[in-house]
């Protein structure tokens, strides 16, 4: 079971002077009342997503915020999986056992992995080993973070590629733009921002 301590009583008083009830909270981060109820007794995880709009809505900071947060922390020392390289043509090819790098410091969320570029010729040679460090386990859709923003995109049949996510005219579609890569109207199985590009 997730545990982490919250300063109930800070949040509580940061509400009560907005005017604002734990379900009008839930209400404006679109999601359930009891998920809030839960984040502020600290039995499920305050996502940094969440800690950003809890901050604009409070009209406090994010530091602030996660002041009042005592999240787990992962050891700098724990290792970060790769689990693919992106090739000269800046398609992903997953692997298993392509070894770790340290993780790095800053606001990370706990469940990443990195995807490392060996490109060493081509259009993508400037980039060669650079590690993308990208949430995992990449789930199926397109999260919000990915619009305008540089991705791993994945294709219906599986193919992926490294892009920039732009919404298309169609619910549903997407245009797509990269080094290697020029696709308008088109469907994707899923999409996670890049969250980090580490040198």
């Amino acid at each position: 079971m997730y545990m982490s301590d919250v300063n109930t009583i800070w949040f509580k008083d940061r509400l009560a002077e907005k005017k604002l009830s734990q379900r009008g909270l839930a209400r404006l981060l679109g999601v359930d009342a009891a998920a809030v109820s839960l984040m502020l007794r600290g039995l499920r995880e305050m996502k940094i997503d969440e800690a950003k709009h809890i901050a604009v809505i409070l009209g406090v900071s994010v530091e602030e915020v996660l002041a009042h947060v005592s999240m787990p922390i992962t050891p700098k020392s724990q290792p970060v999986p790769i689990i693919g390289y992106i090739n000269g043509n800046s398609r992903v090819e997953w692997g298993q056992d392509l070894g770790s790098v340290p993780r790095p410091t800053g606001t990370l969320p706990l469940n990443v992995a990195v995807i490392q570029i060996l490109a060493p010729e081509g259009a993508l040679q400037f980039m060669d080993r650079w590690l993308l460090f990208v949430p995992y386990p990449i789930p199926d859709g397109v999260a919000a973070e990915c619009i305008d923003r540089m991705s791993i995109v994945c294709a219906p049949g599986g193919e992926c590629n490294l892009a920039l996510v732009k919404r298309g005219y169609a619910p549903g579609r997407w245009n797509l733009r990269g080094p290697m890569i020029t696709a308008d109207e088109t469907e994707l199985r899923s999409a996670v921002p890049v969250l980090l590009i580490s040198t």
